[in-house]
């Protein structure tokens, strides 16, 4: 069954996408304030992007502050319009607000489901569609408000079957057509060398990344390899992609995985430790190593045998295709399983015992962000 997708965001996200409904996935790729995100949903579901006017409503503000402390209306006018230290620190030179149009003018009884960055639609204008699936995707991967108002929420980790966890629907932030970096960006060029995980060194840290990632020297040192760091550019970010054979994940911070994600879309071999990955980003055996002179071996390995090198890329693809169809298998299970937002008539028990089930799916939400981490603001409910 083939659905029609919106995904949504307000002029004053801090992230994402600058440009047209009609510009190619690629193009605005390169035109993003700073990751890359969920590109396949346009790529290859043909879902249409939308910038709208940002919704400035208590509970969106409320919303947006809870995961970005500094994410005040008048930060976010700044970041609109691209303007003061907000603005400096995207990286596409396009003002969103220029390419932002007003959400009641949308007529979005078209779409089966929409998805929004935050409270990018507000609730008055959801509950009068009540034939659209309304999903939010928090902008930070934590769920500061409560599920009320929504039929889903977004979790940002990896699916792992096609239903939905009660009202959380599992698909990551970064979500790439297996192919995706590698066929539009690609420069058929010769691969060669590693490309480091950003988060392998502190952010305090990174302008002398050399120099304070544990193991870097000798891992240089066994497998005589050039290594790379992200070049704090999306397009030489995308550069190095394409150009590298390896990416590595050498120690830092855990992540939910959406640079594996990319890395695995541009065809490189990845490497990681048990660890680094809470996301749920399904990856071969062979790309965990358990020690660095583990991870060297494989890389040598790799280098003697290019057949098995690109033998590992297929099964990274594999297993990114099946992220694809689990999470698109999910988004067509709430189309066809989302009653209106408010039902007619509805009583004061009724309302109560909704509130409750959504009460319960926060819990569950918070429970899965993030082993054995819970870090949620209080709810409030918009309706």
């Amino acid at each position: 069954m083939s659905i029609s997708i919106a995904i949504v965001k307000e002029a004053c996200y801090q992230d994402l996408w600058v440009g047209t409904p009609d510009e190619a996935p690629e193009a605005l790729a390169v035109h993003t304030h700073l990751r890359l995100g969920p590109l396949a949903l346009l790529s290859n579901w043909k879902a249409d992007f939308l910038i709208v006017n940002s919704n400035y409503e208590s509970k969106s503000n409320a919303f947006r502050t809870s995961q970005v402390k500094r994410a005040t209306p008048a930060f976010c006018q700044q970041l609109e319009r691209r303007e003061g230290t907000p603005g400096e620190h995207s990286q596409t030179t396009r003002i969103p607000l220029e390419y932002a149009r007003d959400p009641k003018t949308v007529n979005w009884s078209k779409y089966n489901v929409v998805i929004c960055l935050n409270i990018a639609i507000p609730y008055k204008i959801r509950i009068a569609h009540p034939g659209v699936t309304w999903i939010c995707m928090p902008g930070e991967g934590t769920l500061p408000c409560s599920v009320d108002g929504w039929h889903y929420l977004i979790s940002h980790n990896c699916p792992n079957g096609p239903l939905p966890q009660g009202k959380i629907i599992d698909m990551p932030y970064t979500l790439l057509d297996p192919f995706f970096i590698e066929s539009k960006f690609g420069k058929h060029e010769k691969r060669s060398g590693i490309y480091l995980e950003v988060n392998s060194c502190h952010p305090t840290k990174r302008h002398n990344w050399r120099e304070n990632i544990p193991g870097l020297d000798a891992l240089i040192e066994r497998t005589v390899q050039n290594v790379v760091y992200h070049p704090n550019t999306t397009q030489g970010h995308i550069d190095s992609l394409v150009k590298s054979k390896y990416f590595v994940k050498l120690g830092g911070r855990g992540t939910r995985g959406n640079s594996l994600i990319e890395a695995i879309s541009a065809g490189l071999v990845c490497f990681l430790s048990p660890t680094d990955c809470f996301g749920g980003v399904p990856m071969p055996p062979y790309c965990y190593y358990e020690s660095e002179l583990e991870l060297a071996e494989k890389i040598n390995q790799l280098e003697n045998s290019n057949s098995l090198r690109l033998e590992v890329v297929r099964h990274q693809r594999e297993r990114l295709q099946e992220v694809l169809d689990l999470s698109y298998r999910q988004l067509v299970y709430a189309s066809k399983h989302s009653p209106p937002l408010v039902k007619p008539n509805s009583s004061l028990h009724s309302n109560l015992i909704r509130r409750a089930r959504n009460l319960l799916a926060k819990v569950m939400y918070k429970a899965g962000t993030r082993p054995n981490v819970f870090h949620c603001s209080a709810p409030f409910f918009e309706s």
